[in-house]
């Protein structure tokens, strides 16, 4: 949902600012917290894991669609926003299960034509759903995941043979690890969400939960990579310098991406006047160029094996598409907004692929270990990525709010300031080429542009990072369980023999 649906919500409810805020939030927040452990549990069991996540989606949209008041359709968005997170994940998972790191690259391909065509169809449909009822954006909903129970239960079957029962499997997981981590990352969210919003950046209520949850990931860090012996997250996934540039890269396109998403929408509505479903159309330029560039790109790297060149090409023209952005004007002609919106939009579309395929080459490639450890390491430097993604969605609303409420809040004043959406409103009502609606109309420009800058700034520093990345193989070759064995043997061997002549 972005921006304009929440306000039709709001306006439906008479709900405050506040809680149309959650409404919108909720989703993103309780995605991104339960990620990690849909991926530990999928390595239990595949197929159970899918179904469960689906059931969770499935109810929250029920809930969501039947709430008679703003309480209960927080609720149904937080149920929908585990399974949403839960099927995010899951599906990188089971790629990274079915294929290797060659053919995986040819399959991202599809699920970005997938995430492409549904990000395109998204608003457009919301867009014309809210001219109806905004009901309508999760009843669609139920049909949908209909299919796909018969799908998954009929096609998505795995060889789950293992010497391990699956009471053995669930023990083997890393319970503490995952609970500490989901606990540490529900706090800091909750305290970026709220910073500004609910409680003053400065209060107890924002810092607090932000110094528990920084506390908390600490002690998940030390307990991890010290004590236990087979960690939720793999210390090879993230233990590289391709590997931290590239989740880095994850989590500020997503934050980029979401800003974009969130506050386009507030420009072509407040500044240029257009109607909901007419929004949803203008967001088309950018969307489509994404659709394209996945795709291609992903062909590319499956012939080329290079990640690296492609990055560099992605954060290039995101640059470039988002100081475009800082053009945009109440006197902009549709052509050239239509213009202004490609290069940022091929730009995601090409970091979709390349980002993606260079954590999993980074890890795979590195990870000298047995078939269930090599497993592991597959399904989470897989399900990290949209792990990250999202938690830059999460914080994109946050990076967005605070440059568009100080820009605008130098002109107009903090109180003007505090709610976009409701900004959106006032000038609705306000007559048109008074002195009064071009001063508002030209703050909240400016409150824009400072976002386009923000990514700007961000996507710049991205770039420069990626120089100091590198390729890694797409082609590795997964030793067989016996040779890890035996060189275990000769290993342990040789530490004997070693520590024998040193006591001599």
């Amino acid at each position: 949902m972005n921006a304009d649906i929440c306000q039709t919500i709001a306006e439906d409810f008479s709900a405050t600012s506040v809680s149309t805020y959650w409404a919108g939030a909720a989703f993103v927040l309780c995605s991104a917290v339960v990620q990690p452990i849909f991926a530990s549990l999928s390595l239990v069991h595949e197929q159970y894991t899918v179904l469960t996540a689906l059931t969770s989606f499935t109810v929250g949209s029920l809930v969501a669609a039947l709430a008679k008041d703003i309480a209960v359709l927080i609720a149904g968005r937080c149920i929908q926003g585990i399974g949403g997170g839960g099927l995010m994940v899951t599906t990188w998972v089971v790629l990274a299960r079915l294929f290797n790191l060659e053919q995986r690259s040819r399959y991202y391909s599809l699920v970005g034509l997938v995430w492409t065509v549904c990000t395109i169809l998204g608003p457009l449909i919301g867009g014309g759903f809210a001219l109806v009822s905004w009901r309508w954006i999760f009843w669609i909903n139920l049909p949908l995941a209909a299919i796909c129970y018969v799908l998954i239960i009929l096609f998505l079957k795995f060889d789950n043979k293992s010497e391990k029962s699956l009471m053995a499997r669930l023990g083997a997981v890393d319970w503490t690890g995952n609970i500490v981590f989901a606990v540490s990352i529900a706090l800091i969210l909750l305290a970026i969400s709220w910073g500004g919003v609910l409680h003053p950046w400065r209060s107890a209520g924002t810092l607090l939960p932000l110094l528990l949850g920084i506390l908390c990931l600490s002690a998940w860090f030390i307990y991890s990579y010290k004590y236990c012996k087979s960690p939720m997250i793999p210390a090879v996934v993230l233990s590289d310098r391709t590997a931290a540039v590239s989740f880095g890269g994850t989590f500020i396109l997503g934050l980029c991406q979401f800003c974009l998403i969130y506050y386009l929408p507030l420009y072509y509505e407040g500044v240029k006047g257009y109607s909901t479903f007419i929004v949803g159309v203008a967001l088309l330029p950018q969307l489509v160029g994404a659709g394209p560039s996945t795709i291609i790109t992903s062909l590319l790297i499956a012939k080329t094996h290079l990640t690296r060149p492609f990055s560099i090409l992605g954060w290039l023209l995101f640059v470039y598409g988002a100081l475009e952005l800082t053009l945009l004007e109440q006197s902009t002609s549709v052509y050239h907004w239509i213009v202004l919106n490609i290069p940022s939009g091929l730009g995601i579309g090409i970091l979709f692929s390349s980002l993606s395929m260079s954590t999993q080459a980074s890890a795979e490639n590195r990870a000298n270990c047995t078939a269930e450890e090599r497993q592991r390491v597959k399904s989470m430097a897989a399900s990290l990525n949209p792990f990250f993604r999202v938690l830059g969605q999460a914080c994109g609303i946050v990076v967005a709010q605070a440059a568009f409420t100080n820009q605008v809040a130098k002109e107009l004043g903090a109180e003007a300031a505090k709610d976009a959406v409701l900004l959106v409103k006032r000038l609705r009502g306000m007559p048109a080429n008074t002195q009064e609606t071009t001063r508002i109309l030209q703050s909240f420009v400016s409150g824009l542009r400072t976002i386009w800058w923000v990514v700007v700034a961000l996507t710049g520093v991205m770039f420069v990072l990626t120089l100091f990345s590198r390729d890694y193989s797409l082609t590795v070759e997964e030793r067989p369980r016996q040779e890890i064995v035996e060189d275990e043997k000769k290993r342990m061997t040789s530490d004997v023999e070693h520590a024998s002549t040193a006591s001599l």
